[in-house]
């Protein structure tokens, strides 16, 4: 008797390129969504937009028909947690959490993703479970390595809710019945994926092989109830819901969103000239909504971000134990330097649980939200002419002592 050791099915080079591209019109479609989706806006008019947006780009909407369902997208406000019915009688406003669940069937093939954000501004708690669902799922995937198992994946997730509780100050939820699932030429394809459990059980990760990861957290109880149109999915204490989802591959050059939005391009040209000393390469970007041009022809923050997308493409390939960056927050605006912390801490995490190399970064700023994000600063004053002294302070200790006080009273 042959016993073959189960793995979960591989997409060729082309096929993923092929996944890649219906991907690429699901971000496109997400974005166009997210801008349409402001107060007094409707979740039916939102659906017209993801439809139009997909259908311009030769594709057709994966979910309008499946199995009955209505929309073109699933669009979720509130305490509904997944699979809410587009609807002329649900109207945004200020405040809702909602989450939209998007998909685009292109030459074949699927793309699935989903992302929550708010309307207008949010409240503190509902921003924390959102910002830190986001952050689970760009954990999870993570754990998307070959020769790893299904609910290694599944582990990272709750490892990561876990993590994200102490991390946003916000208790967490996991919503239970509802997970992840493969994807290729059908939306819903085995295997499912759960977001929590107990790790290396399952079938193998390999090389071309896709999921579907899509944590769903509450901010109250876990427990769930369906409503009386089969689809619509809501708290049954009314609390909170967000959704996060891409749809990921790991192949040979490492880990590849498939559904994740424009980023732009980027290419090596060389450059040739009558000197020597003036050929070599040039490096050509395209950010979103720009043509292609040579680097130092974008703006200041268009080049720190270039750069930044680069250094980091290639560290995600090459690792080192130890990174140096020197002011390049300096041209970012304070979102992108959030974002640039974030990937930061994301990195360093990884070596924490033993899921990366454990990179220890040496960050050289004078930018007050970069300094705010670090675990020890380091400054040098200078008393007296000539004679320069080095300062440590650890930020996690002195918010422990600073807080002991309050903690005694």
């Amino acid at each position: 008797m042959v016993f073959r050791k189960r793995k979960i099915a591989a997409k060729s080079p082309a096929e993923l390129d092929a996944m890649e591209a219906a991907g690429r019109v699901v971000g496109i479609a997400l974005q166009e969504v997210r801008a349409a989706a402001v107060p007094g806006a409707t979740t039916r008019e939102l659906d017209r937009v993801a439809e139009q947006v997909i259908r311009d780009h030769g594709a057709v909407p994966t979910f309008l028909g499946y199995n009955g369902f209505t929309g073109s997208i699933c669009a979720s406000v509130n305490e509904v947690v997944v699979h809410g019915i587009p609807s002329s009688s649900v109207v945004l406003k200020e405040g809702d959490l909602i989450s939209i669940d998007c998909g685009a069937t292109l030459d074949g093939w699927v793309g699935d993703s989903a992302w929550s954000f708010g309307i207008g501004e949010l409240a503190a708690d509902v921003d924390a479970l959102n910002r830190a669902t986001e952050w689970v799922l760009a954990q999870g995937l993570q754990a998307m390595v070959p020769g790893n198992k299904l609910t290694d994946v599944s582990h990272a997730l709750e490892k990561a809710t876990y993590a994200a509780e102490e991390r946003f100050g916000v208790e967490l939820g996991i919503v239970d019945g509802y997970g992840g699932h493969g994807i290729g030429h059908t939306m819903h394809e085995e295997p499912y994926l759960a977001n929590e459990g107990k790790p290396h059980r399952g079938p193998v990760i390999q090389e071309g092989s896709v999921l579907a990861i899509e944590p769903m957290l509450v901010r109250g109880s876990i427990d769930t109830k369906v409503l009386a149109d089969d689809w619509t999915v809501v708290t049954l204490d009314g609390a909170r819901a967000s959704q996060w989802e891409h749809s990921v591959c790991r192949h040979d050059g490492g880990l590849w969103v498939l559904t994740a939005h424009d980023g732009g391009e980027a290419e090596l040209k060389l450059v040739e000239s009558d000197d020597p000393l003036e050929a070599g390469l040039e490096i050509y970007a395209e950010p979103p909504g720009k043509k292609l041009s040579a680097l130092s022809l974008l703006s200041g923050g268009e080049q720190a971000l270039t750069a930044l997308s680069l250094i980091f493409a290639v560290f995600r390939c090459h690792p080192a134990p130890v990174c140096v960056l020197d002011e390049v927050d300096a041209p970012l605006d304070d979102a992108n330097v959030e974002r640039l912390c974030d990937l930061l801490d994301g990195m360093a995490a990884e070596g924490a649980d033993g899921r990366g190399p454990g990179t220890r970064f040496l960050i050289v700023t004078h930018h007050p939200l970069t300094m705010a994000r670090m675990h020890r600063l380091y400054g040098v004053t200078m008393q007296e002419r000539g004679v320069s002294r080095l300062l440590s302070v650890d930020l996690g200790r002195a918010v422990e002592m600073a807080e002991a006080p309050r903690a005694a009273e």
